[in-house]
């Protein structure tokens, strides 16, 4: 995987110093090499964690089994991954720390490659360790500054990581834009119109979910734009707090 510096754009080069690293040719900017994974975002400076389901993602084990567990009890609706993913090169925004999770439909079977990006380098060498394939590529990275060249994955997939972003920070589908150029796909969660519905939805995120941005069907719309949105489920046992969609680059 080819990949550039996340400040100035610049192209990166191996150094030859006892630790491993790469810098910028341009800015000089260093980023650690770590069990063979890129780590473009420090895990020193950790934001404080909210809600059940935000400490348990702490831990990948942890975490993998929770998620298993709501399955049993309530499967979302499929959207239909692998149509946009087949004989494709794919970037997994978010990965986590597994592929593998009943909502990823096993579209890694068969993709051309697959990257993951995580903000936690103990969820990417989770996820590594799960996918040692050659066709498999890993680095920590953020979906605010992602380390990738124009156009360089033909789909995108953002599993549940929009509604963790910071309103401040919305302009984050500039980037995904930057580096695809086919489609994009999101899972992510909806809040209904209904305001006692959306209260016990709200609810239920603040205790067991600790996002941040949960929008309504039309701030949906209005992030969407960018995009022709040819394909959206929802679903989700919660008033349908869960939506799905397969987005064309126009």
């Amino acid at each position: 995987m080819l990949y550039i510096c996340p400040e100035c754009h610049g192209e990166l080069c191996e150094s030859d110093n006892k630790e491993r690293m790469l810098v910028c040719s341009e800015c000089k900017y260093k980023i650690p090499i770590i069990s063979d994974i890129p780590v473009f975002v420090s895990q020193l400076k950790k934001e404080k964690k909210h809600g059940f389901s935000e400490k348990i993602f702490e831990n990948p084990l942890i975490y993998y089994s929770y998620i298993k567990a709501k399955s049993l009890i309530w499967k979302d609706e499929d959207i239909g991954i692998n149509e946009y993913t087949r004989d494709n090169n794919v970037l997994d925004i978010g990965c986590g720390p597994s592929m593998k999770l009943y909502y990823y439909e096993k579209y890694t079977n068969d993709a051309m490659s697959v990257t993951g990006v995580d903000l936690s380098l103990s969820f990417i060498l989770k996820s590594k360790a799960e996918n040692p394939e050659k066709k498999f590529d890993f680095a920590v990275a953020s979906i605010e500054k992602l380390p990738f060249p124009d156009k360089c994955f033909d789909t995108a997939i953002i599993a549940f990581v929009i509604h963790h972003v910071p309103i401040e920070n919305f302009p984050i589908f500039e980037e995904i834009l930057r580096v695809t150029k086919n489609h994009i796909i999101i899972l992510d969660h909806i809040r209904s119109d209904n305001r006692p519905r959306a209260a016990i939805q709200m609810l239920y995120w603040n205790v067991m979910d600790g996002g941040c941005n949960y929008l309504s069907k039309s701030e949906w719309q209005e992030f969407l734009k960018p995009v022709e949105v040819v394909k959206m489920v929802q679903t989700g046992a919660i008033f349908g707090h869960v939506v799905k969609f397969v987005c064309r680059i126009k």
